[in-house]
């Protein structure tokens, strides 16, 4: 069964290598940061539009490394689920290309640190003790360690999805607060509401993207994103409808940009960038 699984990868692999060259011909030289592409404002804008967001698929959850020089997500195509990386060399960036480690499992939600030492994602991928039966695996989130200009072996970490992490070692995903102690996770805390918020507009905290000094986080829920700040005594303040700021009717799985200029999300199929002014202006006035 495992010969088999390799096999399948490597013929897979193999024609969307085939199917990628064929494509390349017909997309645009790209330069500069942001794969060339110029820089949204308060508007949100399709991001790498026939690039990274194309026709006849679904992109979401995308990363860039601290140095702006690598971009991994996600993209769902005829049902194939593919992790994707576009890199910067010299003054020019790849089109999209099968990351290497893709095991040909849904590998997806990949965050980098800032540090940019560790990349982690979440796959459905087999997991120790999972078997490699066909029964449907739950989503478990992976660890790789920078290794020169290459990233070194997935390790397992445990169950969860949507990892996020601060610049204070914390790892957020949905409402937990975790610390990675020995490659597992340890609980230290929840995003609790300030007791001001009323009980009712006390959202669940889907996919959740930290700010790197943790002041505010970002997350959807009931299909939209929202935006909460900390208030001084450590707890969050009533969330505000981000995507209704944004003349949107939805929003999940937000992300931002290394120098924290631009908030990135998926909307309708596609991934969407827009000015991280927009978190600053929706933000305490004090």
């Amino acid at each position: 069964m495992k010969h088999r699984a390799i096999l399948i990868t490597i013929l897979f692999s193999l024609i969307f290598s085939m199917i990628s060259r064929a494509q390349q011909a017909d997309l645009p030289v790209l330069k500069g940061p942001y794969l060339g592409q110029r820089p949204p404002g308060m508007t949100p804008e399709v991001f790498a539009p026939g690039i990274i967001s194309v026709e006849n698929a679904r992109e979401f959850s995308g990363s860039f490394s601290p140095d702006g020089k690598e971009y991994y997500f996600f993209r769902l195509e005829s049902g194939v689920g593919m992790m994707m990386v576009c890199r910067l060399t010299g003054d020019r960036w790849s089109t999209p290309q099968l990351a290497s480690f893709d095991a040909g499992y849904m590998d997806r939600e990949p965050h980098i640190t800032r540090d940019g030492k560790r990349l982690f994602f979440c796959s459905n991928r087999p997991f120790p003790g999972s078997g490699e039966g066909g029964a449907r695996r739950p989503t478990q989130v992976w660890l790789m360690e920078r290794e020169g200009d290459a990233w070194g072996p997935p390790k397992h970490l445990g169950m969860g999805m949507f990892p996020s992490t601060s610049d204070q070692g914390n790892l957020f995903m949905g409402s937990r607060v975790l610390k990675l102690i020995d490659d597992r996770f340890v609980e230290v805390g929840l995003l609790e509401d300030d007791p001001a918020v009323p009980s009712n507009e006390r959202l669940p905290r889907q996919h959740t993207l930290i700010a790197p000094d943790e002041s505010y986080h970002v997350f959807d829920a009931n299909e939209n994103l929202y935006l909460s700040f900390r208030s001084k005594e450590g707890t969050w303040a009533k969330p505000v409808d981000l995507s209704k700021k944004m003349g949107l009717a939805g929003g999940w799985l937000p992300t931002l940009s290394p120098d924290r200029q631009y908030l990135f999300f998926a909307y309708r199929d596609d991934i969407y960038w827009v000015s991280a002014k927009i978190i600053e202006e929706a933000g305490p006035k004090d």
